[in-house]
């Protein structure tokens, strides 16, 4: 068992999440590398508390679509269902990064609540960890962005203590 959370660590098990968890939701298997998503992209996005870290899931909208048929069991979706699917596919998967970074490392990693946007929405002063691609068999693409949030301006204790889980 890790006892410090590191980059690496934190993407292998991004990585395994989104290979198990999204064909589970979705019905969609996913194959890493491809281009990056185009044309009409949405971005799902999360704060990790305890880890200077933000995850985001860019997906293009037809790979959105698709799977909010498949959960909804409809032929026609709308644009809030889409949001609301993505979210809580976003939401699972976090819930599985949580979990499996806990049995490795024995560190309590919280998220906050998953946000939606259209476009590729990349914070202003967050600085890419990883990017990985991936692609389905329709070729449709998304990306899993990890941010390295800003250093805070205040150097106290809690941030010390966050500064410390992260390598």
């Amino acid at each position: 068992m890790a006892s410090v959370l590191t980059r690496e660590i934190f993407q292998d098990v991004v990585d395994r999440a989104v290979r198990d968890v999204i064909p589970q939701i979705s019905g969609i298997t996913l194959l890493p590398g491809g281009p990056p998503p185009s044309g009409e992209v949405y971005t799902i996005h999360t704060q990790f508390d305890s880890a200077p870290a933000v995850l985001a899931l860019c997906a293009e909208g037809s790979f959105l679509n698709r799977m909010t048929r498949y959960v909804t069991r409809q032929e026609q979706v709308t644009p809030e269902e889409r949001a609301d699917a993505a979210t809580e596919l976003f939401n699972v998967l976090c819930g599985h990064v949580v979990v499996e970074l806990y049995r490795m490392t024995q560190i309590k990693i919280r998220f906050r609540l998953p946000q939606f946007s259209p476009g590729l929405q990349i914070p202003a002063g967050h600085t890419r960890l990883f990017v990985a691609t991936y692609h389905s068999g329709s070729q449709e693409s998304i990306q899993m962005i990890q941010l390295k949030r800003p250093a805070p301006e205040e150097t106290g204790p809690v941030g010390m203590a966050e500064r410390s889980k992260w390598k």
